[in-house]
């Protein structure tokens, strides 16, 4: 009697340990169809377009809530590397809204070096967002960029994702809205509402392809 119970713990044992192999080969399958899936989405035209788009369609409901005259949401990028190995880190346009097509500037903004908004992005990554000025900017690359393209106000705030390896939150991104009435006040943008799109953009930019 006592050889059968043992028999039955052991055996009993054994299923337990083949249920958890089976349950992390199962797992394991699983992320490893998610990671195939995504690189085959990241390289699929049709998806990539469909996933601008719907970004895209977003900028446009934020320009009409916020009453702003042009939207942008910027990517960042690999450009080439300094001697030692640094990354030159680039901005680019990814999508826009703007109230009047005059202000579309997406064929211009494209490649330009992060480091010529380097005081602007360590504010950004230090709060949740910034408010510029156009002519009191600390950044004086910025505040040339906003003359030129006739802002006098502008609201920005850094867009994040987990990077795939070790799912830790990196800047990927961030969302720019202009403003060019030299009348604007500041002390009229919601900083609930600039953090709900924030959040809205990054779950659109990250699970975007998975979900397609």
């Amino acid at each position: 009697m006592e050889s059968i119970k043992e028999l039955l713990k052991e055996s009993s044992e054994l299923l337990v340990l083949f249920l958890g192999y089976v349950g992390l080969e199962v797992i394991k399958r699983v992320k490893q169809l998610r990671t195939a899936k995504i690189a085959e989405a990241k390289s699929d035209p049709k998806v990539l377009m469909q996933k601008k788009n719907d970004i895209e369609n977003h900028c446009v409901v934020i320009g009409d809530q916020t009453k702003a005259q042009h939207v942008s949401v910027w990517r960042l990028h690999n450009g080439e590397f300094y001697a030692g190995g640094d990354s030159i880190k680039k901005l680019s346009m990814y999508t826009e809204w703007a109230i009047t097509d005059s202000l579309h500037v997406d064929a211009q903004s494209q490649n330009l070096p992060l480091k010529n908004f380097s005081k602007t992005f360590v504010a950004m990554s230090e709060n949740e967002f910034v408010s510029l000025q156009q002519g009191h900017c600390d950044d004086w690359h910025m505040d040339k960029f906003m003359k030129s393209r006739g802002y006098s106000y502008m609201v920005c705030v850094l867009l994040h994702a987990p990077r795939e390896n070790d799912n830790r939150l990196v800047s990927v991104g961030m969302l720019c809205i202009a403003y060019l009435s030299e009348n604007f006040d500041f002390k009229s943008i919601n900083s609930h509402q600039v953090l709900k799109y924030k959040k809205e953009l990054e779950y659109k930019i990250d699970n975007f392809l998975t979900n397609n």
